[in-house]
């Protein structure tokens, strides 16, 4: 029979780490359009602006990839809780406690 466990508070702790995404993305992103124009009048203007464009597109996605994935864990942490009153609370009916 295959077994595995689960630490709670260790999820939560995850998903604790997982809330700096979406703000870490968010100050990246402030700083990259900052040197945005770093390139301009130079050879490098076009790639560098379409590399810009490219990143101010992408990173939203994963700051909200962050805040869904935290959310996700959170819930886990939550339901793995939950689980485990309903496990203890079963057993101590069945002692008659």
């Amino acid at each position: 029979m295959s077994e595995f466990s689960v630490v709670t508070s260790m999820v939560e702790g995850m998903s604790a780490r997982l809330g700096v995404i979406s703000s870490d993305v968010d100050e990246l992103h402030g700083q990259m359009g900052a040197h945005g124009s770093a390139a301009a009048q130079t050879p490098l203007d076009g790639a560098l602006s379409g590399l810009m464009g490219n990143w101010a597109a992408v990173l939203p996605h994963f700051g909200f990839a962050g805040d869904r994935l935290q959310g996700a864990m959170r819930g886990a942490a939550g339901a793995y809780q939950a689980a485990d009153a309903d496990v203890g609370n079963a057993a101590k009916a069945s002692d008659g406690r």
